[in-house]
């Protein structure tokens, strides 16, 4: 062959071959996290075979099971599997839920109790304890988790207890001659919720007692028990998570309040042993721009605040809600399981939720169970104060008792402010509002005609006196709950969610 006749032979061997790599087919595999997170990129490949690429995502709780070829088929390829590809395949990942087991130390006690198995998302009670008490004088008490300071009940739901596949949770059998309290747990049976008391109690050298021989206003993280009538002068600080037992019979008087700022926590107690006399906590005057319970005047939001019982008549500080924020800061949550309440916030404030001139966000108040009475003084019964009183997020549920009034005459006043009895403060915002069990009445504020303007009602639900719907809030509430709505205390309405009241400016979500 002349070199002529090579070089068109080499030629056309290189057309034959750029045509065969122009017309390759391009496939792509996708991954889809179902339920997982983080990212994966597209794989792509000319290829007819091709090793899936290692799985990226995870999932909280979950361990990785391989790839399926729809969200809930089953699984196909395991993780880096080589695959026949022909077309796009799109692949989501599947997960099983992690177990762990809870095991059973009897920590000075004698005995044996097996190991119990438990899945990550569900909840099944803790075994009963057979362990026998060290001493003949001493009684078990609960369980604590090795290495933390979480505590649970003898046969208490629990779930969730670490994430990590196979891991080994230690609970340690706690002794001693008991405090003992109660506390109102949710429990879950079939998607439905119920509230019920759990009879609890403490080992006693945990707890701090407060009596007239020990009169603390430094609450500590921790346990404590106030065991007799005492009455604190200085208002009392919370710093970290506070837990408060009032004994039956005892009151504890704290007339410039309990401070709670962001990052504490305070939970309050009664022991519910004789029910008619159970203990109490009253506070009467605190100062200038310091919520009852809750935020001081330092402009910090109000902690976590949630009370299980008893009885408290709480007064806010001038312009401070009896419980929550302080004259300028929100609360963050608020929870009451029961207990029998009365809250009356300071003028131009809330009487549970804001002070008057809140910046931040708006937190959640949640009312699932007892008798609460919360009166705002210019504000929000239960809601948002005065100025710029936005309402955030308020729950009522369980067997509840509520009474709120919003928008009432300051000490010496005739005349009241158009806020909301549930909702906002003023002019401002409802925010979100869910009925879901209870009793419910509500009145707005009403403010007399005056030279400079015409009278004017807050609604008994939902944003105070505004006339746009963007204000309005939302309500989700549940037909057969019992909704009582006015805005001058006389002419009473009954609200069902479905057909607009007179007296509501709140927005119905259904």
């Amino acid at each position: 062959m002349n070199r002529k006749a090579l070089l068109l032979f080499f030629a056309a061997l290189l057309c034959v071959a750029l045509f065969v790599s122009c017309n390759q087919t391009i496939h792509a595999v996708v991954y889809y996290p179902n339920g997982g997170e983080g990212s994966m990129e597209v794989q792509k490949t000319s290829k007819d075979r091709v090793s899936l690429s290692p799985n990226k995502y995870y999932r909280t709780g979950h361990s990785f099971s391989g790839w399926a070829k729809s969200a809930t088929d089953p699984v196909l390829y395991k993780d880096g599997e080589t695959i026949n590809i022909d077309s796009d395949v799109f692949l989501y990942a599947k997960w099983t839920p992690n177990t762990y087991t809870v095991r059973f130390d009897p920590n000075g006690g004698s005995g044996m109790m097996e190991d119990q198995e438990f899945q990550y998302q569900s909840s099944q009670a803790l075994s009963e304890n057979k362990f026998k008490a060290p001493h003949e004088y001493q009684v078990f008490i609960n369980w604590k988790v090795k290495g933390s300071d979480k505590y649970y009940m003898d046969e208490e739901k629990v779930w969730n207890l670490t994430d990590k596949d196979k891991e080994v949770i230690t609970l340690e059998a706690q002794w001693g001659e008991g405090i003992h309290y109660r506390k109102k747990i949710v429990v879950w049976e079939q998607g439905i919720m119920t509230y019920e008391y759990q009879e609890c109690a403490i080992a006693n050298y945990k707890v701090k007692i407060l009596d007239k021989d020990n009169i603390i206003t430094k609450l500590d993280e921790g346990w404590y028990a106030v065991i007799e009538d005492i009455t604190v002068n200085d208002r009392m600080k919370v710093n970290g998570d506070v837990h408060l037992i009032i004994f039956d019979g005892a009151t504890l008087t704290a007339p410039k309040g309990i401070n709670v700022d962001s990052e504490d926590k305070l939970t309050i107690y009664d022991q519910g042993i004789t029910n008619d006399d159970l203990g109490k906590i009253v506070i009467t005057g605190p100062d200038n721009g310091c919520a009852g319970i809750g935020g001081g005047s330092d402009g910090h939001p109000a902690g976590r605040i949630t009370i299980h019982g008893g009885k408290l008549e709480i007064q806010g500080g001038p312009e401070a809600a009896a419980i929550g924020g302080n004259d300028c800061a929100f609360h963050e949550k608020i929870i009451i399981y029961g207990g029998s309440i009365v809250a009356r916030g300071g003028s131009l404030a809330a009487g549970i939720g804001s002070g008057s001139s809140p910046n931040g966000t708006p937190g959640v108040v949640e009312i699932l169970g007892g008798s609460v009475d919360a009166t705002g003084i210019l504000g929000a019964g239960i809601g948002g104060g005065i100025d710029g009183g936005h309402n955030g997020t308020i729950i009522i549920s369980g067997d509840s008792v509520v009474n709120a009034v919003g928008g009432e005459p300051s000490d010496g006043g005739t005349a009241g402010e158009p806020s909301a009895g549930i909702g906002g403060g003023g002019f401002s915002n409802g925010g979100k509002i869910y009925i879901l069990g209870g009793t419910v009445t509500a009145k707005g504020g009403l403010r007399p005609e005056f030279d400079y303007g015409p009278k004017v009602v807050g609604s008994g639900i939902g944003g105070g006196n505004v006339d746009d719907k963007n204000t309005y809030g939302t309500l989700e509430c549940l037909s057969d709950i019992k909704i009582m709505v006015s805005s001058d205390g006389k002419k009473w309405e009954n609200y069902n969610g479905t057909d607009r009241k007179r007296y509501m400016r709140s927005e119905v979500v259904r």
